[in-house]
């Protein structure tokens, strides 16, 4: 399986075993629906809700694969199949985030 992970300038990633389970995840998802690279654009840096698991690395935004809605919807599902259901995955407006659910621990 060969998915390249692009990291977006400036992006800081904490590499703990959630991390490590959602990227996982995604190689699987965006392979699997036919792209051979995926932008994470954004770990803990940024400027998020004052709650949100960014801050805690228990989340990450990645880049819309395409323009249609449709390929969006079905990374979607890939990649909530792929982490399984300690995970949340959400279709924004302009990029995709997943994260660990709230009273999941290790």
């Amino acid at each position: 399986m060969s998915v390249e992970l692009i990291f977006k300038r400036n992006v800081t990633v904490i590499f703990n075993t959630w991390v490590l389970k959602m990227l996982g995840g995604v190689k699987i998802a965006f392979f699997n629906a036919g792209y051979s690279s995926v932008t994470i654009t954004s770990g803990i840096e940024g400027t998020h809700s004052a709650t949100s698991s960014h801050y805690e690395g228990r989340a990450l935004d990645f880049r819309l694969p395409s323009k249609a809605p449709d390929a969006n919807a079905k990374v979607v599902g890939l990649l909530q199949e792929a982490v399984g259901n300690d995970f949340l995955v959400l279709l924004e407006t302009d990029h995709i985030h997943i994260q660990v659910k709230r009273g999941v621990s290790p």
